[in-house]
């Protein structure tokens, strides 16, 4: 459980960094080299994790790299697509693809044996899971594939809604 923790704040903690990288990256260098540059880390992550090399390091620096290319797509994305498309053909496109990209992708990391999801659960000791093919798991699968993808979306509607309240209410509650 420790290592899984460690895990996961490597990866979060690498988006972050990919994403304030990215960004400065962008204000001094030409947008198409910094999307080959971030956007080709994860090729040598994911040859790390089908190398068959199953130490801890390999896969800690695996996710690091598939975190900073994660944290800076977004950044790229934007730069190179707002130089094609109107904001509106922009989000239209983002709406339709992302929700394919996303599934393809989960599809791929999920995949038995060689993908990222198996190999990593086998590193940390969990072997022969069987992500989409066991029924009991699949579902499970699919659910944290849909959390994972709608929650920053519906933050950012919470977050609204919780800027909307009127000062009123809270200088109220104090006085209460």
């Amino acid at each position: 459980a420790a290592t899984a923790a460690w895990m996961l704040s490597i990866y979060a903690s690498t988006v972050v960094a990919g994403r304030f990288a990215s960004g400065i990256a962008l204000d001094r260098v030409a947008p198409h080299v910094v999307a080959i540059v971030s956007l080709g880390l994860p090729t040598i992550g994911y040859i790390g994790l089908v190398s068959g090399l199953d130490t801890i390091w390999l896969l800690a620096g695996a996710m690091m790299l598939i975190g900073l290319a994660q944290g800076a797509e977004t950044d790229v994305n934007a730069i190179l697509a707002s130089r094609k498309f109107s904001l509106a053909d922009y989000s239209m496109i983002m709406a339709l693809l992302t929700p394919i990209v996303v599934g393809l992708v989960w599809q791929l990391m999920s995949v038995d044996k060689v993908g990222v999801l198996s190999r990593s659960l086998s590193a940390l000791g969990i072997k022969g899971a069987s992500l989409l093919g066991d029924p009991n798991i699949a579902l499970f699968t699919v659910t944290l594939t849909s959390v994972w993808f709608l929650m920053g979306f519906y933050m950012l509607i919470f977050l609204g809604g919780l800027q909307d309240i009127p000062r009123e209410y809270y200088e109220a509650a104090e006085i209460d």
